[in-house]
């Protein structure tokens, strides 16, 4: 039965008439646009007050209907999920934070495709391959799971690649839900950090963010935004943040040194693994929560 729900759910049954594809707004939609809180790590240390009115915001959004870009319905969904995850892991319940949990767990499942569009296969993805340039070639890490893996809360699969000796990038794709509660990784991107050795140190550094308004108004493959700057690594949407900056750094200062002083290869990538051979274990953990999301209250 509650596959049923989910996927009426997921059709939109009853819902109100779609925003136009590129209305003002983040996400085209006041009651979308509304959930400021969306991507705040600290959502759940706001007071009960502040919590409450977020829950009615996530049920009002619940009864809109979702945007009309598949990419920017992913991306949406996989930023709620990660509100859900939030109020989840909190060790100290209370009603506000309930509802959150309960709330963003219908507006999952109000998001959630039926069939996913887009999914991963092997081969970069077009906005990645455009932005590294030719010669690039991904390898799978010998990692169970990579750390800005686990600051998204898994549901964010990230990939590397390498061209030479002297250069790598790592780029996530987007985890989805379908309507049956089922986790698939896509080929949407997520973010894109490209560094560039010489004689084993740092010279060059590009940071690519998910653009969250242009996932809607121009499509997968317009949905990056390279940084002059950085607040924090991993972008946003993760739950914490493997470095800080305040203020935000310019790329042109080299900060991504404070991880990487060195052309160690922290990701591990190997050319004699499969390419994907991770996500079946990786995406474990996502489908006991798109269990827990099915059957939370409706």
């Amino acid at each position: 039965m509650r596959w049923i729900v989910f996927a009426l759910l997921a059709a939109g049954c009853g819902s109100a008439p779609e925003a136009p594809a590129c209305a003002g707004g983040t996400w085209g939609d006041p009651a979308f646009d509304a959930l400021d809180a969306l991507n705040d790590p600290d959502l759940l240390e706001r007071d009960d007050a502040a919590r409450r009115r977020f829950a009615r915001q996530l049920d009002e959004a619940a009864r809109h209907a979702p945007p009309t870009s598949t990419v920017a319905r992913v991306t949406l969904q996989n930023d709620v999920w990660g509100v859900w995850q939030r109020a989840r892991a909190e060790p100290a319940s209370s009603p506000s934070q309930h509802a959150i949990e309960v709330a963003s767990a219908r507006l999952v499942r109000r998001l959630a495709l039926a069939r996913i569009d887009a999914p991963w296969r092997e081969g970069l993805p077009e906005l990645v391959s455009t932005a590294l340039g030719r010669g690039w070639r991904e390898q799978e890490s010998e990692l169970p799971s990579l750390q800005h893996e686990r600051a998204f809360g898994l549901r964010r699969v990230f990939h590397v690649a390498r061209r030479g000796d002297d250069e790598r990038a790592l780029f996530s794709t987007l985890v989805a839900l379908d309507a049956r509660g089922r986790p698939h990784v896509t080929r949407y991107v997520g973010d894109l950090e490209v560094l560039r050795f010489e004689r084993g140190e740092l010279r060059e550094a590009r940071v690519y963010e998910l653009d969250r308004r242009a996932t809607r108004c121009e499509g997968a493959e317009h949905a990056m935004r390279p940084l002059d700057a950085v607040s924090h690594v991993p972008g946003t949407g993760a739950h914490r943040f493997v470095a800080d900056f305040d203020p935000p750094a310019p790329l042109a200062s080299l900060p991504c040194a404070r991880c990487h002083d060195d052309d160690s290869m922290m990701s591990l990538p190997s050319a004699e693994l499969g390419v994907g051979s991770r996500f079946e274990a990786l995406l474990a953990p996502a489908r006991e929560e798109g269990v827990a999301i099915a059957d939370a209250d409706p």
